[in-house]
């Protein structure tokens, strides 16, 4: 096998390999609203294996994703659905394994 299959192969498994990404949500008003948010992410983002809500607060809450794909991919599926007009999101940055997103 040659060095160009051994680097598709390794692409390929990177793509949907399950890895961990930290979601941070702003202006998030109620600790029920931070778990209504989790359970909307669930049903409406395609490859997401897991959501936690590691904390709360109403400036920041954070949740823990089991995610298949890129934060990139997170981002272009939370902003291809429902969930960025039920929730007025708007992002706030993407960097690495950690995305930010903002309600208004």
């Amino acid at each position: 096998r040659g060095l160009k299959n051994k680097i598709l192969d390794f692409w390929q498994e990177e793509q949907y390999v399950a890895r961990s990404i930290y979601l941070d949500l702003e202006q998030v008003t109620t600790y029920e609203q931070a778990q209504k948010f989790s359970r909307s992410l669930k049903q409406s983002i395609s490859g997401l294996l897991d959501v936690e809500l590691v904390n709360f607060s109403q400036k920041k809450s954070q949740f823990l994703l089991k995610y298949k794909g890129w934060p990139e991919q997170l981002h272009d599926e939370v902003f291809a659905g429902p969930l960025k007009s039920d929730y007025q999101l708007e992002l706030v940055s993407v960097n690495a394994n950690h995305v930010t997103l903002k309600i208004n």
